[in-house]
């Protein structure tokens, strides 16, 4: 009888011991995925992606606005040409502009 409950004993100890370990993993898990899901709370979603090409159909659609602005009016075009540069949301360097004969 007494060695049955020693082997009880033994037995639960061990399953304890499984017991804690498997709890110590669950927790770095669970801190993983919070790390994770941290991390993905940071990246861009697929509206950052729409506004993109929104720009991109704006740079392209003023670009072809300016150019005909040049070939409109190329006399005094340097002035309204860096006016309508400077009130763009996005970088100057996005747009190919044919040179101008004004300066």
């Amino acid at each position: 009888m007494i060695q049955k409950v020693q082997t009880l004993q033994k037995r639960l100890i061990a399953k304890t011991e499984e017991v804690v370990e498997a709890d110590l993993l669950i927790q770095e898990k669970e801190k993983l995925y919070v790390e994770l899901k941290n991390i993905l709370a940071r990246q861009p979603g697929p509206e950052v992606a729409e506004q993109l090409s929104i720009y991109q159909v704006l740079c392209s659609s003023s670009c072809v606005l300016i150019g005909l602005l040049y070939k409109a009016h190329p006399d005094g075009c340097q002035h309204r040409l860096e006016t309508l540069l400077r009130l763009r949301p996005y970088p100057i360097g996005s747009c190919v502009l044919p040179p101008c004969p004004c300066f």
